[in-house]
């Protein structure tokens, strides 16, 4: 260690407080001079130097240490503008700290300080396009092996936040963190005119005129978790024309379902130039239909379809598929089997369509009080499951933004065979499809993107005048995804495939649910009718006088020949909460259509006798067609020639 402390247990009381041994003790390693410290204190026991009158010496030292280590790093000390002096490294200067392949290190009066063990620099500075904030891309030496990564600039400010780039492999600790800090940000200040700024983005999409992830110019920046989804788009595996031949064979097939979630796809991307809010395209049906298959087709444009792929996990929390579509942003979002995430939604399913569809997040508040920078995006989403995602959802600002298509068998003649296909070849064709969209011919004064929306407004007006004459009123919300979806099918027989196979508009038309499906309030009327139908334990005929074994939550009644419920209102509620309605809201939409009896104050909840106690109870008149039998089964006319689930 040094010529006073190895012989330490030799040293009398000048030896011990002269300045030569006081140099050698600051030479040491903090971890090294604690355990000197220690022998030391030992020391000076035998040769009567008291711990206080030692403990005055060594601050007295210790001040005038921590001077120099501060005047050198903020460059009043005497010192060179060295270079950086690591293999495969540009030529960064580096000021007063010495650098070679096994570390970063500051020479002082009393020996080398290290700040790291290895090589590190700033290699480039980014700015972000959306948020302007500031991101440094560090490179490293670890064994042997060159890393990188992209931190926040305030990650290399702080002796507190860059520890954390210790889980990166860095070896940076409380002890030296402050040294690497000043190191990082001197690099960084001394070659300003090297590091050049540069744009960058956390998301994908439209950025003015050009597409992340294809434009050259800008570079990815968000290291939060979300590279494999970033590698997953960039990634080109196999070969186009393998790809396009299965494409062209799949749409031979003329399946609605398949044309529609190919074109949803690429359509997602005409939502930010066309100024629409984002929507959902659902495939329902029983398993072994193709449904996994037909979003890996979906998929296969942007990038890989595989597991762990572009398809999002459907066990992502509501929070983690957030963020992805903030990633995402003007790309699609994949969801395998919905069902996986509404389950974890505790009953509010309806409210994360919503969420979804406004294309914004919650804000939320950081650790310093403030409001953190909203997640949002203008996207398309595709998902798949085995029940009707409308039917599970409630609201009706939810529902209508939903295009969802039944199932009824097999999508592919060989299901295995085209997934095979799509796990080998994908990403090719998203890139395409964008240049080609931003190459597009366009008149004088016009831009590609006014020209679009024109052509998709003028889809629009068909779809409109389709709902005037038939009669069956659909919502903008429902025509304008549609006819997004539509021009993009148009846009690819005109522009890739040339096979003239497009989506048959009447046939598109007829998905979508008129107003009265989509009113929130008849939803809830037909939900209480079916749910009060299926439990007819709870509810009694007119006749019965004795309560049965099950909880009674009320009785059917006839009046002039028209058929009744009467429900108890904390039954009713109940009933109400747990389909996600509003009690009083629907109350009112009753109460505007006849359909529900009122007091003599006009209020749509009655006093009613039962068991001699008078009970507050919702009194519902339930549809003409629909009678119930004498155990409570409600009878369906033969007449009604709507299929049944389970004819």
């Amino acid at each position: 260690m040094g010529e006073f402390i190895d012989n330490l247990d030799n040293l009398d009381v000048s030896a011990l407080t002269s300045k030569e041994f006081l140099d050698e003790l600051f030479n040491l390693e903090p971890t090294d001079r604690a355990r000197t410290l220690i022998r030391i204190e030992a020391r000076c026991q035998k040769v009567g130097l008291t711990k206080a009158a030692f403990e005055r010496i060594y601050k007295a030292k210790e001040k005038e240490y921590n001077k120099l280590i501060k005047d050198m790093l903020h460059g009043n000390a005497e010192g060179q503008c060295r270079v950086l002096n690591f293999t495969d490294c540009p030529q960064l200067a580096c000021g007063i700290w010495v650098t070679d392949d096994s570390g970063i290190y500051l020479d002082t009066p009393f020996g080398r300080v290290c700040a790291c063990r290895h090589p590190i620099y700033p290699a480039e500075v980014y700015c972000n396009v959306h948020t302007n904030n500031f991101k440094i891309k560090l490179k490293y030496l670890l064994r042997g092996q060159w890393k990188e990564i992209i931190v926040d600039r305030e990650t290399i400010s702080t002796s507190n936040k860059i520890v954390s780039l210790s889980n990166k492999g860095i070896q940076v600790t409380s002890e030296n963190a402050k040294y690497l800090v000043k190191y990082l940000n001197e690099v960084e200040a001394l070659n300003s005119n090297v590091l050049i700024e540069k744009r960058s983005t956390s998301k994908f999409g439209w950025i003015n005129e050009e597409f992340m992830p294809f434009a050259d110019n800008i570079e990815f920046d968000n290291e939060d978790g979300l590279k494999p989804l970033f590698d997953s788009v960039t990634v080109k595996s196999g070969e186009y024309w393998e790809w396009l031949a299965e494409v062209m064979q799949i749409r031979q097939y003329k399946r609605i379902e398949l044309q529609i979630y190919f074109a949803a796809s690429l359509a997602s991307v005409l939502i930010e130039p066309c100024g629409t809010l984002p929507f959902i395209v659902s495939l329902y049906g029983g398993t072994g239909l193709g449904k996994t298959v037909a979003l890996m087709y979906a998929a296969s444009v942007w990038g890989d379809p595989s597991e762990g792929g572009y398809i999002s996990d459907a066990k992502s929390t509501p929070v983690a598929l957030e963020v992805k579509l903030d990633c995402l942003n003007n790309m699609p979002l994949m969801i395998d089997d919905i069902a996986q995430v509404q389950n974890q939604y505790e009953g509010k399913f309806s409210n994360l369509i919503y969420a979804w569809c406004s294309g914004r997040g919650k804000e939320r508040s950081n650790v310093k009080l403030g409001l953190q920078g909203y997640k949002s995006w203008r996207n398309c989403i595709l998902t798949n499951g085995e029940r009707s995602l409308a039917a599970e959802t409630s609201q009706g600002g939810a529902v209508n933004r939903i295009i969802e298509i039944e199932l009824v068998d097999a999508l592919f003649e060989d299901g295995t065979r085209t997934a095979k296909v799509f796990r080998r070849n994908y990403g090719h064709f998203g890139e395409t499809f964008v240049n080609t969209l931003m190459a597009m011919e366009v008149e004088e004064g016009e831009t590609w993107q006014s020209k679009v929306s024109k052509e998709v407004e003028i889809i629009l007006g068909e779809l409109k005048e389709m709902s005037n004459a038939c009669g069956d009123e659909k919502e903008d919300k429902q025509l304008i995804p549609l006819a997004e979806i539509l021009w993009a099918d148009r846009y690819l027989e005109r522009q890739f495939f040339h096979d003239g196979i497009t989506i048959d508009i009447q046939q598109a038309f007829d998905l979508l649910k008129g107003k009265n499906e989509i009113s929130e309030h008849r939803r809830c009327y037909e939900f209480i009718v079916t749910e009060t139908a299926s439990r007819h334990s709870h509810f009694l005929k007119d006749s019965e006088t004795e309560p049965r074994d099950a909880d009674v939550w009320g009785f059917y009644k006839k009046v002039d020949n028209q058929e009744k419920i009467v429900i108890f209102k904390t039954a009713f509620d109940k009933l109400i909460k747990e389909g996600g309605f509003q009690s009083k809201a629907f109350l009112g939409w009753a109460k505007a259509n006849k359909l529900v009896e009122l007091d003599g104050s006009k209020n749509p909840t009655k006093p009613t006798k039962w068991k001699n106690k008078t009970i507050r109870a919702v009194i519902l008149t339930l549809p003409q067609y629909l009678e119930t039998d004498e155990q409570g089964f409600i009878q369906i006319p033969e007449d009604i020639t709507e299929d049944l689930p389970f004819d």
